[in-house]
């Protein structure tokens, strides 16, 4: 009976060893699109894939559309659109070399890219698989017209100093577009940032840990939104650690 029992004891601590899920290492794929912009749906539909179903082993993809301003005219403007994220693609592309585009995707701030090429997103995610992280955890807790948002950042072990980010994204959007080249079409996207700030900045072998409250937009309901925070090098703008909670 004893034999017996040592053998099930083993099998199920075996059984609850290999059930046990790997850790996934996050990758931050940010978005640079317009409402405006005929190419980018195609863009927007891989991303609200990509988010769905993370098809890449051992990756958490962390998603996030940047809407971009220079597509706005006279007559029409993208309601997401912001010269915040104008000016970080152009931050990207002055070091990457490129000209400015979209739809354009940014994967953990190391590699530009077509937004709606599947094959080049995922061979740039592979290759940010292999660098080394900083964790990061965020949590967010509902209020009536506002969220608590705490960050904990763990020591940053890169040895190179970073920034801490916190965005804040609509989960979901819906929109008939009124002007651009998608003048009458009904769009629909994810992770629609509506704010981006900078937190702080770490010392290599510091740690980042922050409560603050924000406010919700106009109508905000459970599970409609999104906080995302990450952290990126300050010389090479790589993004080293990210985190979202849906809330």
């Amino acid at each position: 009976m004893m034999v017996r029992c040592l053998s099930l004891f083993a099998l199920v601590g075996a059984s609850f060893f290999q059930s046990a899920p790997a850790a996934k290492t996050p990758v931050l794929l940010e978005l640079f699109t317009s409402l405006g912009c005929s190419s980018c749906p195609p863009a927007d539909k891989l991303l609200a894939e990509i988010d769905r179903r993370q098809p890449v082993p051992g990756a958490r993809l962390i998603v996030l559309s940047e809407h971009v301003d220079y597509w706005n005219n006279a007559g029409w403007s993208d309601p997401f659109s912001s010269g915040t994220y104008t000016e970080r693609q152009q931050t990207y592309d002055s070091r990457f070399g490129v000209e400015v585009y979209t739809p354009q995707l940014v994967v953990d701030g190391s590699t530009a890219l077509l937004g709606s090429s599947w094959p080049k997103a995922s061979d740039a995610i592979q290759r940010a698989l292999r660098d080394a992280t900083v964790p990061v955890h965020v949590t967010a807790t509902r209020a009536e017209a506002s969220a608590q948002i705490e960050i904990t950042v763990a020591a940053n072990s890169i040895g190179k100093k970073a920034v801490v980010f916190l965005a804040l994204a609509h989960d979901h959007t819906e929109s008939h577009v009124g002007g651009g080249e998608n003048a009458g079409r009904d769009l629909s996207e994810v992770a629609v940032a509506y704010s981006m700030k900078q937190l702080a900045k770490i010392d290599p072998g510091h740690e980042f840990k922050r409560s603050f409250s924000v406010s919700l937009p106009a109508n905000s309901k459970s599970g409609d939104a999104r906080a995302i925070a990450f952290v990126r090098r300050s010389d090479n703008m790589q993004v080293i650690g990210a985190d979202q909670v849906v809330f």
